[in-house]
């Protein structure tokens, strides 16, 4: 099951309903912050692997991915080009 969100209220809603085995969640949402989501649905106990996007390949840097519940970032340019598996694994 695929689901869509615009914001940050909307995800949470969502997260809860679909119970996702993986989520694409931006980081620049119009209602808040993607980060600060991912790691609230951590918190939470959402068990999702949460990979983060921009398309500002430079929107996160290192040290906040990797204190983050993000399991990777990828630009949004190139989520074309990528397996997902991988972070499936996370």
């Amino acid at each position: 099951m695929v689901g869509l969100a615009s914001g940050v209220e909307e995800a949470r809603r969502r997260a809860a309903e679909l119970d996702p085995d993986i989520v694409l969640l931006d980081v620049g949402l119009p209602d808040g912050s993607g980060v600060a989501l991912a790691n609230e649905l951590r918190r939470r106990g959402s068990r999702p692997a949460m990979l983060l996007t921009s398309a500002d390949p430079q929107a996160v840097p290192l040290r906040v991915l990797e204190r983050s519940a993000g399991c990777g970032f990828v630009a949004k340019i190139a989520l074309a080009d990528i397996d997902l598996e991988p972070y499936l694994q996370s």
